[in-house]
């Protein structure tokens, strides 16, 4: 009797859990890339597709989850959109022909509301993103030892869901999981059931590079540490916006529609003697809010672009990194006990080798004692596209470039 109503409970919870999964299945889509089709093919729409023929394994022996963040898209236009640069490096590389290229698009469930935006809400839709994501996996019959899943902020959670639910309906662990400075608020708290954690994959690589947004934790078989976490590229864009008028007046060497240059307004400059005197204070003010009006109604998405830049330029730098460490950039990193051992170059490897520890694209091809090290990983970029020395890229000799060619 005790086993009868037992499987009758877990009869019942996977019903729900199916019933829950049906009724998100058309929030989730798989935008499908390779060198030889141009279009994506969204699986929820094109429901008569062969799904197991989409990639197949006899042809792509390598597969690339790209999962957005918060309230992002996956083919965005409202600002950068590096989802789509990040698939076009990827075209552009050697291991192309074996490339099968997923961009999750979980945009309603990763914005957490209709109208509004709820982070607390999408953080609780990561289970039922992850379901799906495994029941696609699963019927396009990919190979989970040649998973990739690439995620940026709150997407790097979403990738270790992903993979935690995959092995719980499936038993089988997939392979790699790259964590693009994932998402620090309300995580930190969290178990490691909940969050991006080496346990999720055979290998976690996170590249860490912001206080204010990402998460301040080492959770990977190798954490990278670009600048000590002191974005050389954000410099100039901290000086820039170093307060909120300058956030909302900055222009560029541009002019407003009348084409008058907009001038910096200095609320300082407010005198005592014209504090005192109630009409010149009313103009001053007037003409501060009519000129932070007009910019508003003018250029919505320059300011909106402006205030991400400011705010949000180190949390995206972890992306920028990852797409020039496809074809530009080898981002040798060292690996450290502490950053102070970095900053007093105790841990700098002068090897001419092969095998250093790489951030970003190409880390597993790292050598074995770093991938299995559970160590962290720093290194020095330039302020500069595409932030590094390329004369101090790894340059293979003859057999070791033919070698790479046949590989892929």
């Amino acid at each position: 009797m005790k086993l009868l109503l037992l499987i009758l409970i877990i009869s019942c919870q996977e019903c729900l859990t199916k019933k829950k999964s049906s009724k998100y299945e058309h929030s989730v889509r798989y935008h499908i890339f390779t060198l030889d089709k141009n279009q994506t093919i969204d699986l929820v729409h094109n429901i008569d597709v062969n799904i197991s023929g989409i990639c197949n394994p006899k042809t792509r022996s390598d597969y690339k989850l790209i999962t957005h963040g918060f309230a992002e898209t996956w083919n965005m236009t409202f600002r950068w959109n590096w989802v789509q640069e990040m698939i076009e490096e990827m075209l552009k590389s050697n291991q192309a022909k074996s490339l099968c290229i997923i961009a999750v698009d979980w945009a309603e469930l990763a914005k957490g509301a209709k109208l509004t935006m709820n982070y607390w809400k999408a953080i609780e839709n990561m289970k039922v993103t992850a379901e799906i994501m495994s029941i696609y996996s699963d019927k396009m019959k990919m190979n989970e030892k040649k998973f990739h899943c690439i995620g940026f902020s709150l997407g790097a959670h979403m990738c270790s869901i992903f993979y935690k639910t995959y092995f719980e309906m499936y038993k089988r662990k997939p392979f790699r999981i790259t964590g693009l400075d994932p998402a620090g608020p309300f995580f930190s708290s969290k178990n490691t059931s909940e969050k991006l954690h080496h346990t999720d994959a055979d290998l976690v690589d996170i590249i860490h590079t912001s206080d204010n947004f990402g998460l301040d934790e080492k959770n990977g078989h190798m954490d990278f540490y670009p600048d000590l976490g002191d974005i050389n590229a954000c410099n100039e864009v901290k000086q820039r916006f170093d307060n909120l008028e300058n956030v909302i007046l900055y222009e560029e060497t541009t002019t407003n529609k009348k084409g008058v240059e907009y001038k910096e307004i200095q609320l300082n400059n407010l005198t005592e003697i014209d504090t005192l005197s109630v009409e010149n204070l009313k103009k001053k003010l007037n003409s501060l809010f009519c000129k932070v009006k007009d910019f508003f109604s003018n250029k919505p998405k320059r300011v909106f672009i402006s205030l991400h830049q400011f705010f949000g330029c180190s949390h995206l730098m972890s992306v920028r990194y990852f797409i020039y460490s496809i074809n530009k950039c080898d981002y040798k990193s060292h690996m450290c006990n502490k950053k102070q051992d970095f900053e007093m170059k105790k841990c700098l490897d002068n090897s001419n080798s092969y095998d250093f520890a790489r951030m970003g694209y190409h880390t597993e091809r790292s050598n074995n004692k770093y991938l299995t090290s559970y160590g962290n990983f720093y290194l020095n970029t330039t302020n500069k596209p595409p932030y590094c020395d390329p004369s101090q890229n790894y340059k293979p000799g003859f057999f070791r470039s033919l070698w790479n060619k046949i590989i892929g």
